[in-house]
């Protein structure tokens, strides 16, 4: 259900910067729209890759809200992270994409890491 939320506020997100800066601006300048996010206090999101050919991403997000407070978990704990990233680009790419968490500062690590795929 988390998941499904972060889902449909990431759609929510990029539609709504879409309509105001329209979309070839958001398609040159993704970063943004993370640091809308990032603004509402969810985290500070880096984008380390994006590859529109192959429709992929991978995204840090470091101070990640869900996670801070956790550790010694065994599996990742960025479920509306990972849902909003999920919506945010199969927006962004105009199709369903999936999203991994390779890394969470739950289960020890640095900071939280997704790659973000085609799911088709």
């Amino acid at each position: 259900m988390v998941s499904n939320m972060g889902v449909a506020t990431g759609k929510q997100a990029y539609n709504q910067v879409v309509a105001v800066l329209g979309g070839q601006y958001l398609r040159n300048h993704v970063q943004v729209l993370m640091d809308v996010y990032m603004a509402q206090g969810m985290g500070e999101y880096k984008l380390l890759n994006l590859d529109i050919q192959n429709a992929s991403a991978s995204v840090q997000v470091s101070n990640n809200f869900e996670c801070t407070h956790l550790s010694g978990k065994d599996s990742p704990q960025s479920d509306l992270t990972r849902g909003y990233l999920t919506g945010f680009f199969s927006e962004y790419f105009g199709k369903r994409m999936a999203v991994t968490e390779t890394q969470c500062v739950a289960r020890g690590e640095e900071n939280c890491c997704f790659d973000i795929t085609s799911a088709n």
